[in-house]
């Protein structure tokens, strides 16, 4: 967060794509944590849903974030 004021509810879009180099499948997601001002956070073990078998890498990016 390069912000000067807290963030929550962020939205992040993750798309996983199979061997071929084609994507799978996407998925969005809501974290519901707080990130502090100039600060970062790691969020580990992230439910998103269900993803292909075929999927072997992933991408997430953040689309959205809320003012805390």
């Amino acid at each position: 967060n390069r912000n000067d004021y807290p963030v929550k509810h962020l939205e992040l879009l993750c798309s996983f794509g199979s061997p071929d180099g084609r994507y799978v499948t996407h998925r969005r997601h809501v974290i519901d944590g707080v990130v502090r001002p100039n600060s970062r956070r790691t969020f580990r073990h992230m439910m998103v849903g269900f993803v292909s078998i075929n999927a072997s890498r992933a991408k997430c990016s953040l689309l959205s974030a809320d003012w805390a």
